[in-house]
């Protein structure tokens, strides 16, 4: 386990915090992890639920080599385009082994930095994630790597699909030493015991 015990989390307009609650509230209360909202500024921010958050740090000030995991939430902002402060920021936290962690469209960034070229991942768009991200992502080399699951760990760097929030939670829990590949599961069927991968009923 990494002697680091910050985690920072990108907060923007827009931003999905629900995807990341359970995996930062499992952080903080059994890894004794301290959660630290990093903003693309100094500006407060409104989540896609209405939650007005300040950020603690800003993206060109955070002290990476503070940061035990990067975690990425969805949003509709990376649907939007490119933003190379961002992807500069993901890749200088991959070199100084932070790990980095994506949800939902939080993926993208990912992609763009160039971090799933050659590791296995998952996202949304399920069977169909590698074309899904390669419309988003046009330099992204790694669709032979992409899986359709719930969350993948794969050298310091976690995706997860969108709606997998459990699944996020127990991968982030197990990267951080605090429970086993067993107890992970274990943790992801206590709080969604109906995932399934098969896409959800229309209603």
């Amino acid at each position: 386990m990494s002697t680091r015990h910050n985690v920072a989390v990108l907060i923007f307009d827009g931003v999905a915090e629900w995807q990341v609650a359970l995996a930062l509230t499992s952080l903080r209360r059994y890894a004794a992890m301290r959660i630290i909202p990093i903003g693309l500024g100094p500006l407060p921010i409104l989540s896609a639920s209405g939650l007005r958050v300040i950020p603690e740090q800003t993206l060109g000030a955070c002290v990476l080599g503070e940061i035990a995991i990067v975690v990425i939430p969805g949003g509709e902002l990376w649907e939007r385009g490119p933003m190379p402060s961002v992807d500069t920021f993901l890749y200088r936290a991959a070199t100084l082994r932070a790990r980095i962690a994506g949800i939902g469209t939080g993926v993208i960034p990912l992609a763009r930095a160039g971090l799933l070229d050659d590791r296995l991942h998952t996202s949304d768009g399920g069977s169909d994630g590698g074309a899904w991200l390669g419309s988003h992502v046009p330099s992204y080399l790694g669709a032979a790597c992409h899986v359709a699951t719930t969350s993948i760990d794969d050298r310091r760097v976690v995706t997860a699909a969108g709606r997998a929030t459990a699944a996020f939670a127990g991968s982030l829990m197990r990267a951080s030493g605090v429970v086993d590949a067993e107890q992970a599961e274990a943790w992801r069927q206590l709080h969604d015991p109906a995932w399934s991968d098969s896409p959800p009923p229309q209603l």
